[in-house]
């Protein structure tokens, strides 16, 4: 699966969830997702850490954990 596949699935999962649980972090990794496609790797990198800052509003565990593991790849790619 390619990064772009496995954001869209993350967004997909965020969508199952109440809205009010995480907004700031769908709008982060929704921001993430366009730069990805625009090729734009400062803006990525930006909204990914600022995904990672909202990841505690996530209570579903599963999911927090595959966001974070999407976060590290990208910021071992950006070294």
């Amino acid at each position: 699966m390619n990064d772009l596949d496995t954001l869209t699935n993350i967004l997909a999962g965020l969508e199952q969830l109440p809205p009010e649980q995480c907004p700031l972090l769908t709008e982060h990794l929704e921001g993430a997702r366009f730069y990805l496609t625009g090729a734009m790797p400062k803006e990525l990198a930006l909204n990914l850490q600022l995904a990672e800052e909202s990841l505690d509003s996530l209570a579903d565990a599963g999911l927090r954990a595959r966001i974070q593991e999407f976060i590290d790849a990208h910021r071992e790619c950006q070294s």
